[in-house]
């Protein structure tokens, strides 16, 4: 168990836990509802429904597939999907085999996609090709937060329930995405080609500018900033049967077109009766001051427009000074299980939600243990993996994966966090 954790929160209206172990088996037990069903259990009130006793509460969900699937009640990673997006049910593990078919995604994902390269980690395996200096290896691999988030949850779904909008490049770019989107489940129908002849597809390069690896874009001539605006999709009918919007602070700082199109897409998913809103703050200083972007975000908090805030532990640290309630003195964690709450209350946000993550040395790795060093926070740095794990506020409290962490070995330079 980590040693900087929170609490577990616990609410007595959750089902027996159901959770998954760490070699991916489903696992069952006595214990308290896993913080992510609780989650799933407090939802957002704007989406819950109701459920006639003795029917199958998956049946009666939106759930996207392209084709009738069986629910398998013996598939632990899809009951927490289906738990998360149908609006706080809570799915028992030992539903009955039901067949589950919708025409549309139950989350849609919008935001842009890039190439990232980047160096390749070393492994006791691995023999590097003869290459002359300063030539090195790289792994190419199609990124981007929003995509990651909409390839996370598919690869836990046994079947399609997320949807990819964004603009793409006409060419071998653009395709190499909507090939890797759609090989992990997710449709990319709505994705929008630029046809132009100069079209480009943003990049993440990795490079060691001399203080360690670093994250270098080249995103702002890309066909997402050039050619997203506030008429680009129509929101509308994208969202009408949708569960969940996911969206990220990085799209708004991307240019005037792309803040037009993110804007236009909250205003619709509030609009749309049903269907909430994920936003992941995710502050890019390269992209612009956290000030710009708390300017952006916070209309659509006021408007009560967001039903999911994410949080880094810096972005809640400086909001909660901003807000004037960061308690200041004790204890690290207990600050920002505070904050947390605190900012909770007076944004109305009902979940509010924050990512840790701690580089771990590989003895520390293997013991859980973990320290609460600079050197530790900045997991771009040494160290044998990352230690990751989320609490999220909400009106009955905590829940947190604090005493059940995930270490990622052998640790990444970046790349794992939107997933998580």
């Amino acid at each position: 168990q980590p040693s900087l954790s929170y609490p577990s929160g616990h609410s007595a209206q959750c089902a027996a836990d159901t959770r998954e172990s760490a070699d991916g088996t489903a696992g069952s037990g006595n214990r308290a509802a896993s913080p992510l069903a609780q989650l799933a259990h407090c939802g957002s009130a704007r989406s819950a429904r109701s459920v006639v006793p003795g029917t199958n509460p998956v049946a009666r969900c939106r759930f996207p597939t392209r084709q009738s699937t069986p629910c398998s009640a013996t598939m632990h990673k899809r009951s927490l999907a289906t738990a998360v997006l149908c609006g706080g049910l809570r799915v028992a593990a030992a539903h009955s085999a039901t067949n589950c078919t919708a025409a549309h995604s139950a989350l849609v994902a919008f935001g842009e996609a890039v190439m990232t390269f980047k160096p390749r980690p070393a492994t006791p395996v691995h023999v590097a090709l003869p290459l002359a200096a300063p030539a090195a290896e790289v792994v190419q691999a199609v990124g981007g937060a929003e995509l990651n988030v909409a390839v996370a949850l598919s690869r836990v779904s046994a079947a399609p329930i997320a949807s990819y909008v964004s603009v793409l490049p006409h060419g071998p770019l653009g395709d190499a995405v909507r090939s890797a989107a759609e090989a992990s489940g997710v449709a990319t129908e709505n994705v929008v080609v630029d046809g132009s002849p100069h079209s480009v597809l943003g990049t993440l390069h990795v490079v060691d500018d001399g203080s360690g690896p670093r994250p270098h874009y080249q995103r702002h001539h890309s066909a997402f900033a050039t050619v997203a605006s506030g008429d680009t999709f129509d929101w509308p009918s994208l969202l009408s049967p949708a569960k969940w919007l996911h969206v990220t602070g990085i799209t708004p700082l991307l240019g005037p077109g792309p803040a037009a199109a993110w804007s236009t897409a909250l205003e619709a998913a509030a609009a749309t009766d049903g269907c909430d809103v994920s936003l992941d703050f995710n502050h890019r200083p390269a992209l612009g001051s956290l000030e710009e972007l708390w300017a952006l975000v916070q209309p659509h908090v006021a408007a009560r427009a967001v039903t999911l805030l994410m949080l880094s532990e810096d972005s809640l640290r400086r909001l909660a000074e901003r807000e004037g309630v960061w308690p200041g003195e004790g204890a690290e964690h207990a600050s920002q299980a505070a904050a947390l709450s605190s900012l909770r209350q007076r944004w109305g946000v009902p979940l509010l939600g924050c990512c840790f993550k701690r580089a771990a040395a590989p003895r520390e790795a293997a013991s859980g243990g973990l320290k609460d060093t600079q050197e530790h926070k900045n997991t771009l740095f040494g160290g044998g993996g990352v230690v990751r794990w989320s609490v999220v506020a909400t009106a009955a409290g905590e829940v947190s994966t604090g005493d059940t962490p995930v270490v990622h070995r052998p640790r990444e330079a970046l790349g794992g966090g939107d997933a998580w």
